[in-house]
């Protein structure tokens, strides 16, 4: 990927009921290989090249979150991490290949309202960030906090279909194939005219 923005707004969240984490901006997580390795699709996945990504770049905005009952986190800016393996056990030896996995990484920063209300409550002003040096060449993080962001989601490599279940859905196959793109960028020979 050549470029990445993450971009933000000037949000108002509110938790409910219960133990939240709001995040101001965004979440985003850079890895060679995300979840455990135990299944045989694992153990065949290798990464090669100079980088995975050469610029990302998460910008902030304005927020004001209010966590009401509940014992909450508030971040006003961004969860990042770079790692090549994140969550799980470690990845079979010489799956990766890479030299970094990005060239640039900035994390902007602004001024937000942070209220934990009810409850014992942690906020958190700036950005949570775990970017080693040897992962990312130019590093520039605006307001980094000394909390450590959130565990990130893992893929679980061993899934298999619900009970029941003996396809995969049908809107599935569209989503990964077209994500993010248009009709026409779907089926760019549908703009073509022939005049005879």
């Amino acid at each position: 990927v050549n470029c990445l923005q993450a971009d933000a707004s000037n949000d108002k969240l509110n938790a409910g009921k219960g133990d939240d984490l709001l995040l101001g901006d965004s979440r985003s997580v850079i890895a060679s290989y995300l979840g455990a390795f135990a299944d045989p699709i694992g153990a065949v996945v290798k990464i090669t090249g100079d980088r995975l990504i050469y610029e990302f770049d998460a910008h902030a905005g304005s927020d004001t979150a209010h966590g009401n009952d509940g014992n909450d986190t508030a971040v006003g800016d961004s969860d990042t991490i770079v790692a090549l393996l994140a969550g799980g056990i470690a990845a079979p030896a010489g799956s990766n290949a890479m030299t970094r996995l990005a060239e640039n990484l900035t994390l902007d920063s602004c001024g937000d309202s942070l209220n934990g209300d009810a409850g014992t409550n942690v906020n958190v002003s700036g950005n949570r960030a775990v970017t080693p040096a040897n992962l990312v060449k130019h590093i520039s993080v605006s307001d980094r906090s000394s909390a450590a962001p959130a565990n990130p989601p893992v893929i679980d490599w061993t899934g298999q279909f619900a009970a029941g279940q003996t396809s995969q859905p049908a809107w599935l196959a569209d989503f990964v194939n077209g994500l993010a793109q248009t009709p026409g960028e779907r089926n760019p020979n549908a703009a073509i005219r022939i005049r005879i």
